[in-house]
């Protein structure tokens, strides 16, 4: 089917399930637009065509009895989740020609559920600051943002309709704002880490891009659920998120614009953009100005002790060993966290907890707070990622965060507006954007 490679997640399994559209024509189309667009943006690390095709074959003869909610839909997947078939290399030299045996828990769980894995999405290095070989779709020569650059790179460009990325600081929100896509990081602890790579236990999380809200909404209430073996796994299923979705038009919301204590840091074209969204927000919904609580301003800090301790951890040894395998910013990076004291990371904790309990507080008055996803557009280079700063505090305390495309800039590029809530308010932030989107006050893919 001609153009089936744009069709959203949600359109795409819909057609795969009345029969309109088959698994092999979804899959054609979207290796044909792929092997159109790759040689200028490089999303990929690893992709297989004709095993891509095989399996969307295989898919199309499966009984419709023994099928799963993601049945057909292709999928990418970021270079820092195990996969058995692909390898596996975090992004850098030192893991060059990493096979893992088996797959990560979220991969596994798509499979089971239908979901067809292309291949492996671009990462930075150790899904950190050393940026990899992808472009922005929008503009090849700005940055997509990091780490999990490839993945929303990828269905910006209509290579795939869904793809996992990561987020320890920034790594969710940051790209999909640039990119001009929908990125969720949902509630610490509901997505399977078994398999992805480690950076900082405290705060890695796992999350989807998309480009449809009904998508989005179908593979996370596939995927949410609990696993023993990830010591940081809240042990529960989430339902309901469809139906966030589908009534979230008709509910009556409680708002805070939330600038956070770096708001200054933010453009001045993103900081007008956004103030003047939040006006046009204000002739549909009760907004109020909201200011986190004193101490707030000290969280950057405490993050960057957890997110450089557990760096450290795992790869100081590595880097002594063999200091040519990585960059300057990630022996940095090890440098730090190696220098830090237990004392100083308990501090650190101890913080996280507080703010966490803050941060609950501060819902206990709203439904859902706004702001901005990123400091501004993509930046005009490919030496860097972006700064994540507008993500650490929601990256650190748990809370679910998600990019919605609803700003263009003065260049012509997205900006993303980031919709939080409480712990466990992922409905929330789901159905609060169906909301945006009814509004009119989201910018469709281009």
């Amino acid at each position: 089917m001609n153009g089936a490679n744009r069709l959203d997640a949600g359109d795409a399994l819909r057609r795969i399930r009345d029969g309109s559209l088959t698994c092999a024509e979804l899959m054609r189309a979207m290796l044909a637009h792929i092997r159109s667009r790759e040689p200028e943006l490089k999303a990929w690390a690893a992709l297989d065509e004709s095993r891509a095709m095989h399996l969307a074959e295989q898919a199309d003869a499966a009984p419709r009895t023994s099928r799963g909610p993601l049945h057909g839909l292709p999928l990418g997947v970021k270079d820092t989740y195990d996969t058995a078939d692909f390898p596996t290399e975090w992004g850098g030299l030192h893991w060059r020609g990493r096979r893992p045996a088996h797959d990560a828990r979220l991969v596994e769980l798509a499979r089971k559920a239908g979901a067809i894995v292309m291949g492996k999405t671009v990462t930075t290095e150790y899904a950190l600051l050393h940026p990899g070989a992808t472009r922005n779709p929008h503009n090849p020569a700005h940055t997509p943002g990091g780490s999990s650059s490839g993945s929303a790179a990828a269905v910006a460009a209509f290579m795939v309709p869904l793809a996992f990325g990561s987020q320890t600081n920034g790594s969710m929100l940051r790209p999909a704002s640039y990119c001009g896509v929908y990125g969720v990081k949902p509630t610490y602890g509901l997505l399977s880490r078994t398999g992805l790579q480690p950076i900082a236990a405290e705060v890695d999380t796992p999350g989807l891009f998309c480009r449809d809200l009904e998508g989005l909404a179908i593979a996370l209430e596939t995927l949410i659920g609990p696993d023993p073996e990830d010591p940081g796994s809240l042990g529960i299923r989430m339902g309901g998120l469809q139906d966030a979705v589908r009534h979230g038009p008709q509910r009556r919301w409680r708002v805070g614009f939330c600038r956070t204590p770096v708001w200054g840091r933010c453009d001045d074209d993103a900081r007008g953009r956004m103030e003047d969204f939040v006006s046009r927000l204000k002739g549909f919904v009760e907004v109020v100005d909201l200011e986190l609580p004193s101490g707030f301003e000290l969280l950057h800090g405490h993050h960057m002790v957890l997110q450089d301790a557990g760096v450290a951890a795992h790869l100081y040894e590595s880097a002594a060993r063999n200091p040519e395998n990585f960059s300057v910013s990630l022996s940095e990076n090890i440098r730090r966290g190696h220098a830090l004291t237990q004392s100083r990371i308990a501090e650190a904790r101890q913080f996280q907890s507080w703010a966490q309990a803050s941060m609950d507080k501060v819902f206990d008055s709203l439904d859902v707070t706004v702001g901005l996803a990123a400091t501004g557009e993509a930046p005009a280079t490919l030496a860097m990622t972006g700064d994540p700063v507008m993500q650490t505090i929601w990256t650190f305390t748990g809370a679910p965060a998600l990019s919605v495309p609803a700003l263009t800039g003065a260049r012509g590029l997205p900006i993303g507006v980031q919709v939080n809530a409480r712990r466990l308010g992922d409905a929330d932030v789901l159905g609060f954007a169906a909301f945006l989107e009814h509004a009119g006050l989201v910018v469709r893919s281009r």
